[in-house]
């Protein structure tokens, strides 16, 4: 499994542009072999903040992605109106059940 974490700074003027693409990437990503989950979200505290995490069943897959006319475009517009900060986590992923206490 191969788990990528993303943050965009994306300028405020740019913000529409950037989650009309952001919501066609994550689509059309999800549709494509070996996507485990592929998930935007925004910093409640940041809005110009805005987050990717990427799930993938092997390298392969990851590379197949990176082909994608799709994600090419998507990159294009990050190039011109964000600033990105990424890390790639690779191995086997532990699982931890967490109890919510009764309240």
């Amino acid at each position: 499994m191969i788990v990528i974490h993303a943050r965009f700074a994306v300028a405020p003027a740019a913000h529409a542009a950037f989650t009309s693409a952001m919501a066609q990437a994550a689509t059309l990503a999800r549709a494509e072999p070996g996507c485990v989950a592929y998930q935007f979200s925004v910093d409640l505290d940041d809005p110009g903040a805005f987050f990717l995490l990427e799930l993938w069943e092997s390298e392969a897959a990851l590379e197949a992605h990176m082909q994608t006319p799709h994600l090419r475009d998507f990159l294009r517009l990050v190039r011109r109106v964000a600033a990105i900060t990424s890390r790639v986590y690779e191995g086997p992923l532990r699982r931890y059940r967490i109890r919510i206490p009764e309240l």
